[in-house]
């Protein structure tokens, strides 16, 4: 069975002049996509274009599931500070509690917490 292929147009684009040396190279990165988009749609794309595909989808994966464990790092960190705020600050009103009652100066609410 012989293979089929479909033409596929060129896609051109309205080509800008680059500002920068990176807006240039992305230029080319992205020329060079479309060509390698081109051979694969047709079947004419070698096994080192697939194979260069398939790495840079697994070492996406890879970035992806990292960042996905440091973001959840980060919430449980935040977390934890919230709590450790919120204890920090019922120490502090604790002690300024215990304060006014040594000073003398204590409210008849304050009383029942400290016996």
């Amino acid at each position: 069975m012989a293979r089929t292929t479909t033409e596929v147009k060129p896609i051109r684009r309205p080509r800008r002049t680059a500002q920068t040396a990176e807006e240039r190279e992305n230029y080319l990165i992205n020329l060079a996509l479309d060509r390698v988009e081109e051979r694969m749609l047709n079947g004419t794309a070698t096994a080192q274009e697939y194979i260069q595909f398939l790495r840079m989808a697994t070492a996406k994966s890879r970035a992806e599931t990292e960042k996905v464990q440091l973001e959840r790092d980060l919430v449980k960190a935040k977390t934890e500070a919230i709590r450790q705020q919120q204890r920090t600050d019922q120490m502090f009103s604790d002690a300024i509690k215990a304060f006014k009652k040594y000073s003398g100066a204590t409210n008849e609410e304050d009383d029942d917490e400290f016996y």
